[in-house]
């Protein structure tokens, strides 16, 4: 018996394993799906880069080759690809139509909390942290870190759930 032979076993139950996990999805779990489309994703954008640009040569800067996929820029119709560094200079963004994929969220407002404001409006109620938490509705850790001053800043939900409970208005 080879004294590898067990290690060769081993590595080859890994490597159909992890075979199968690159086909498979768990559909019941986040994290499975996540990876499944990230996984698609990236095949879909490495199997357009290689049919526009095959030597992954930049058409415009020459700049290459640029192996990696996040190296490139691509138009949403998925027709032209230039690389990251002549789509962030001279303005190329419009010549070319080539978008970013989007990486923040709309706008939205938030407020500036004064934990010890908060904290003696509540005691100003006569109410325990617990019963402000329930009534308000969220956890007795959270309204404890609004208090200690933990969070900074609260949204536009948040703030009018404080302002109801503090105001008396259902």
């Amino acid at each position: 018996m080879d004294m590898f032979s067990e290690a060769r076993r081993m590595l080859d139950a890994y490597e159909r394993a992890w075979k199968q996990r690159k086909t498979k999805c768990d559909w019941d779990n986040e994290c499975d799906i996540a990876l499944y489309k990230s996984q698609k994703y990236t095949t879909e954008k490495s199997d357009v880069l290689n049919k526009l640009v095959p030597k992954r040569l930049c058409p415009v800067c020459g700049a290459g080759p640029l192996l990696k996929s996040k190296q490139w820029v691509m138009n949403k119709s998925k027709t032209k690809v230039i690389c990251r560094s002549c789509y962030h200079s001279d303005n190329l963004t419009t010549k070319l139509s080539v978008e970013l994929p989007v990486i923040f969220q709309p706008y939205e407002m938030r407020f500036k909390i004064d934990g010890q404001a908060l904290c003696q409006a509540r005691v100003n109620l006569g109410w325990p942290m617990k019963r402000f938490a329930d009534v308000v509705g969220w956890s007795c850790t959270y309204q404890r870190k609004l208090e200690r001053g933990d969070v900074v800043s609260v949204g536009q939900d948040t703030m009018d759930s404080i302002m109801r409970v503090l105001t008396g208005t259902p």
